[in-house]
């Protein structure tokens, strides 16, 4: 039992615009890792006073779980708000395998802590 982590961009002229427009940007454009330590600390930070038997379920895109950092990322961001990793879910979906198994496999190892 727990919250799913969803990020929307509330743009000034537009409104709120949803992730599978503004994800394969940040993504080319290569944000996307300062991108997913602003959600990731957001998040931590809110989540912190509810009870520990919660946990918060984040979804992973392709190209995240092919980046080596991401595992220091999201130790990083737990350090920095004092939220257990063990109260994390990450989700990936079955095409973020797909595109370089080897790669998604020793990202999804160096996951210390969350669930897959």
């Amino acid at each position: 039992m727990g919250f799913e982590v969803l990020a929307r961009w509330n743009h000034a002229t537009r409104g709120i615009i949803l992730p599978d427009d503004f994800i394969p940007l940040a993504e080319r454009d290569g944000w996307i890792h300062a991108l997913t330590f602003q959600i990731l600390e957001k998040a931590f930070s809110s989540a912190l006073p509810l009870p520990s038997t919660l946990q918060l379920s984040v979804n992973i895109s392709p190209i995240q779980l092919c980046d080596r950092s991401l595992a220091r990322q999201f130790e990083e961001v737990a350090r920095l708000t004092g939220f257990s990793l063990e109260r994390v879910m990450v989700e990936i979906t079955e095409s973020a395998m797909t595109d370089n198994l080897a790669q998604a496999r020793l990202t999804a190892e160096e996951l210390k802590g969350v669930r897959l």
